[in-house]
């Protein structure tokens, strides 16, 4: 979510200053602590959902092993891919909070929407709803808090405050999907309407 390092210059041209910078400590903060909250249940409850059976089943040692290899692997890859961006920009003239927003997102979830899709053309929905949600969840629960705080040791601070666009496509993005989620049901015209709001909101990152 490279669209989440708009800097803070412009909470500082609003005059928000230390006090956004204390705003966005505290909610980071209790963001964080939700986020622990959610996996306590998600793990103790599985949320609902259940993964489909006849998986290959790893054992605990094999599966943090594998994690940790793959965390390793996406850090290389994410830092040589974020020194890239500049180059892009500039080449194809598109701005940051497009690619941030819109490109980098959609390419580096790809796995998890196959996966999603996958499990949903299996009756999963539960399951196929948690994976696909479960990226966007952990950028807004965990990684955006996270950042803030890791950036208190760099010169450069992260806020929570965003351009005025941006907490609009949230809201309504969140509000939509909500909506749509709410019945436990799920059909090919809503996906057509999540697609359709996920076009809407790429335009206007492109033009605005």
């Amino acid at each position: 979510m490279i669209g989440l390092g708009l800097p803070t210059a412009f909470a500082a041209e609003r005059g928000a200053g230390a006090d956004a910078q204390t705003i966005s400590d505290v909610t980071a903060a209790v963001l964080i602590t939700l986020y622990g909250l959610s996996l306590v249940y998600y793990f103790r409850s599985g949320g609902g959902a259940h993964p489909p059976t006849g998986l290959p089943h790893w054992t605990v040692r094999v599966g943090m092993a594998a994690l940790l290899v793959a965390t390793a692997g996406v850090a290389v890859i994410s830092d040589v891919f974020v020194g890239t961006l500049n180059g892009v920009i500039a080449d194809l003239g598109v701005s940051a909070a497009f690619l941030g927003l819109i490109i980098v997102p959609l390419v580096g979830n790809i796995a998890e929407n196959i996966v999603g899709i996958k499990i949903a053309f299996q009756n999963q929905m539960d399951f196929s709803m948690l994976v696909s949600l479960g990226s966007s969840l952990q950028v807004a629960l965990g990684v955006a808090p996270a950042l803030v705080f890791i950036s208190l040791a760099t010169p450069h601070h992260f806020d929570l405050v965003f351009p005025t666009i941006q907490v609009l496509a949230l809201a309504a993005a969140a509000t939509i999907m909500a909506l749509i989620a709410l019945d436990g049901e799920s059909n090919w015209l809503e996906g057509a309407q999540l697609v359709a709001v996920y076009v809407i909101v790429a335009t206007a990152f492109w033009y605005l």
